[in-house]
C-alpha cells in the first residue's frame, strides 16, 4: 500500500455534512495522515488550526515549517 502522504504538497479535502450524523469513515483520512506523522489543517469557527500528532516531533516541526 502507498502512503497517502507520498505527494508531499498534495492537498484533500474531506467534505463533512455540517447537519448530518458524523461517522467514522469521515476521519479515515485525517487519521491515516495523523499516524503518518503529517500535518493536517482543520476549521474552526473562525480560522483554520494546524494540527499534528503532539507525541511526533518531526510532525510538529511541520507545523512550522515554511515553505
Amino acid at each position: 500500500m502507498t502512503d497517502i502522504a507520498d505527494n508531499k504538497y498534495q492537498t484533500l479535502l474531506v467534505k463533512i455534512d455540517p447537519n448530518g450524523p458524523m461517522a467514522d469513515k469521515d476521519f479515515e483520512v485525517p487519521v491515516k495522515l495523523l499516524q503518518q506523522g503529517e500535518a493536517i489543517a482543520m476549521p474552526t469557527e473562525t480560522v483554520y488550526g494546524l494540527a499534528a500528532n503532539a507525541f511526533d516531533g518531526d510532525a510538529v516541526k511541520k507545523v512550522f515549517k515554511q515553505i
